[in-house]
């Protein structure tokens, strides 16, 4: 490809250039070889956004992504939801099988019916040693007793209702709720298989709420220093190519990600486009971070700028008949225009 400028003054006193790019066939070193149609560009001034590119992927937000499993072991009796069902928070998930939980919740309630009887008893008795008493008919040390008696009961009532919450909470564990609302994105166990509780609570059902995804960005070591809190991006996804969506730096972490023996830190980007309702978790990211704007600088397109065997970039000056090499200092590149 051969790039053809001529370079002029206008009465602003910067460059304008014309820019012609000629496309060679496959033998174009050959005298045979026929020159395909110029294409001709203008050198001009504008303002230049400056971008850091980077991959990234779709990623839940911390708190989004919710592994649900029973706080108790059991016998899964019933699974109420598949993958792909919304939920939401508080709705019930699944039912352990809960018969011995109920016998100890309804244990427990006899006991605190006992304990309501004793207590009834107990304040009676002490109600009549406390007339008896002041009647000159029982002794300070009779009232005493019916007083510690009385005491003991409460005790017991006060003791047996809190095992009847404790068996009621238990209860409750054999009823698997939502803890949030979202999208149920994986089942790892069910009907009638028994799962145990642990230390590691077992994992049967996986929800994500699909409004609160981000973007994991990884930006290589030697573009780092220009991303800052706040500024803003877009990316594009390989399932959705025409849709653009728009984003935030939200975070930068310090810690950086070695891949390849190549350096790179994560930039997580807050999603704020309407269509973020497309994205799925795990989707991967064609990043572009605006790092900062260049008002007024000269571009040029991008496939004008050529490069010698040392990497230095050029491009071809037409003076009047003769073709001129003329070296070039690049900056940043941004929709196919260089700086």
């Amino acid at each position: 490809m051969t790039v053809l400028v001529r370079m002029g003054m206008d009465n602003r006193g910067w460059c304008i250039a014309l820019v012609m790019v000629a496309a060679l066939g496959l033998a174009c070193h050959k005298p045979e070889a026929k020159e395909k149609a110029a294409e001709i560009a203008r050198v001009e001034r504008r303002d230049l956004a400056s971008t850091v590119t980077a991959t990234g992927t779709v990623k839940p937000q911390v708190g989004a992504d919710v592994k649900v499993g029973p706080r108790i072991s059991g016998l899964l009796q019933r699974l109420d939801v598949k993958v792909g069902d919304p939920v939401e928070k508080g709705q019930m998930l699944a039912v352990l099988e809960h018969a011995s939980l109920d016998a100890s919740v309804r244990d427990a309630e006899a006991s605190v019916k006992q304990a309501e009887a004793q207590l009834e008893l107990a304040r009676s008795q002490y109600t009549r040693r406390v007339k008896l008493q002041k009647d000159g008919i029982t002794s300070e040390e009779d009232l005493d007793v019916a007083r510690k008696t009385l005491d003991v009961a409460e005790g017991t009532l006060q003791s047996v209702q809190t095992r009847l919450e404790s068996a009621r909470i238990e209860q409750g564990y054999a009823t698997i709720r939502a803890p949030i609302s979202g999208t149920v994105t994986a089942i790892a166990t069910q009907e009638g298989e028994t799962v145990a509780a642990s230390y590691i609570v077992p994992t049967f059902v996986t929800i994500v709420d699909l409004s609160r995804l981000q973007v994991e960005a990884y930006v290589d070591e030697v573009d780092i220093g220009g991303v800052k809190m706040g500024q803003e991006a877009s990316f594009t996804v390989d399932a959705f190519p025409q849709e653009t969506f728009q984003g935030k730096v939200q975070a930068i972490i310090p810690q950086a990600i070695v891949r390849n023996n190549v350096v790179n830190y994560a930039v997580i980007l807050q999603i704020e486009s309407a269509n973020k309702t497309l994205l799925r978790p795990e989707m991967t990211a064609s990043v572009k971070i605006v790092s900062g704007e260049h008002r007024d600088a000269l571009v040029l397109p991008s496939p004008a700028i050529q490069r010698d065997d040392q990497g230095r970039a050029y491009v071809i000056v037409r003076e009047g008949a003769k073709d001129v090499k003329r070296p070039v200092t690049v900056g940043d590149e941004t929709d196919g225009m260089t700086r």
